[in-house]
């Protein structure tokens, strides 16, 4: 009877592999992240169920237990994936804060961006510039330009009267 941590070992392998199964399906990532992370799990079950296969690796490597290695193979693992995740996360950033920029400037009436002050006149309640619709009346929220930060992605608050 293999020992309780390898069976802890394989039974989360096991679940493991079936939640990238299920998100694989669900279209949550794509071929190559599913086959990566079920060799992943493929090679936990495999260490977990037959330890012995990687003891010759383990004295290679002068690790006193296959545990270990184990261990220090995960780590350099989930460096490598957070290493990609920070890439990721920071592409995805950037890309966000290009199409935010780009639709606030077309929203923008054109008379505003060509700086004419004909169009455009201080507003009394927010103190920005105002365009007139169609029908005469003002509306602060057509020439007002949204700024985002780029650490926080929030919208500036509006000015206290």
């Amino acid at each position: 009877m293999p020992p309780a941590v390898q069976l802890l070992a394989f039974a989360f392998a096991l679940a493991m592999a079936y939640l990238s199964y299920v998100g694989f399906r669900r279209r949550h990532f794509g071929l190559g992240g599913f086959v990566f992370w079920e060799i992943i799990w493929a090679g936990l079950v495999v260490v977990s169920l037959a330890p012995g296969l990687f003891q010759p690796l383990a004295r290679t490597f002068r690790v006193a237990r296959l545990l270990d290695l184990v261990v220090v193979v995960g780590m350099l693992v989930l460096g490598a994936v957070t290493y990609q995740n920070y890439v990721t996360v920071q592409r995805l950033r950037r890309q966000v804060e290009r199409l935010v920029r780009d639709l606030a400037l077309a929203e923008v009436p054109e008379a505003s961006k060509t700086g004419s002050a004909s169009a455009s006149s201080p507003s009394p309640t927010t103190g920005g510039p105002t365009s007139k619709s169609a029908s005469g009346r003002c509306s602060p929220r057509a020439g007002r330009r949204m700024k985002f930060s780029s650490s926080t992605m929030r919208p500036p608050t509006a000015p206290r009267s």
